[in-house]
């Protein structure tokens, strides 16, 4: 997906500060509407992805930063003190499987480790 054939960047937004945004499960069903319209809207988002090759190919816009978890949680980031807001949509789905209790303890426990993994990452 191209993402300037879907948002118009503001042509004057440019010249005063932008929040940065961090999404983690951006790519998701939530998630890729919710990234297109905070860039839409002038936010810098930086959104955390499984594999940033194979996305950021398909995406490209100047408001848009994309890293894969593993760089980003693997070294201290420059982005660390410049985001404002983190929204986690990341873990396991469950897909159209049925939420018997070892699905819902894998949804639970895929959001848990991930949001855990955040809270460190951030009191670095």
């Amino acid at each position: 997906m191209n993402c300037t054939q879907y948002i118009d960047v503001p042509q004057n937004n440019f010249d005063k500060p932008r929040k940065l945004i961090l999404i983690l499960g951006g790519t998701g069903f939530i998630g890729s509407f919710l990234f297109l319209h905070l860039l839409k809207k002038g936010y810098v988002v930086l959104l955390l992805v499984r594999r940033s090759s194979t996305f950021f190919s398909k995406c490209v816009h100047p408001n848009l930063i994309v890293y894969d978890y593993d760089s980003f949680f693997e070294q201290p980031s420059y982005f660390i003190n410049k985001i404002e807001v983190v929204i986690n949509l990341a873990g396991y789905s469950g897909g159209f499987k049925r939420w018997s209790m070892s699905v819902k303890h894998k949804i639970k426990e895929s959001r848990v480790t991930l949001t855990k993994r955040v809270v460190s990452f951030f009191q670095l």
